[in-house]
């Protein structure tokens, strides 16, 4: 699962589909969902069209998408503010690979996979590693709950 605008730059999308082109290449077997608030764009498309493309969904079918996926990929930048996404996702037990920023270090701490932000030969190396390996998927999955939980709309 990749949420996000395309178009906007911070959010990562444009160089992990580029990694993802990539795996593909290789015959690695994954399919993409792409969430947005815009539709998909023919340059979007062009770098590495997805399987399943949501458009603007309702938080119940959010909710499932998270349900549905075996892993959340959230390449921002560190000029992005808080991941909600994230913090979703974990609290769901969806594990994540994760731009190695301060604020999805805050958010995840342990309970995720980090890559350097922008660079998508390491998020490839990641992704193809990750994926590779179950154990340590559903290690994450355990363990992003129990992160989730530090946050709370009462503290907030």
């Amino acid at each position: 699962m990749l949420a996000g605008i395309f178009e906007s730059d911070v959010k990562g999308i444009h160089e992990t589909l580029q990694a993802l082109r990539r795996l593909h290449q290789t015959g690695d077997s994954f399919r993409l969902r792409r969430i947005s608030t815009w539709p998909q764009s023919e340059k979007e498309k062009s770098v590495f069209p997805a399987h399943v493309y949501d458009l603007r969904l309702m938080p119940e079918e959010i909710a499932r998408a998270y349900r549905e996926s075996d892993l959340l990929i959230g390449p921002s930048h560190p000029e992005e503010g808080f991941g909600l996404h994230v913090l979703e996702a974990l609290s769901l037990g969806l594990p994540a690979l994760l731009s190695d920023t301060p604020a999805h270090r805050h958010i995840a701490e342990n309970a995720a996979e980090y890559f350097k932000w922008g660079e998508n030969h390491d998020i490839f190396r990641k992704l193809k590693g990750l994926l590779n390996n179950p154990l340590r998927l559903q290690e994450l999955s355990k363990m992003g709950p129990v992160r989730a939980r530090r946050f709370n709309t009462s503290k907030v």
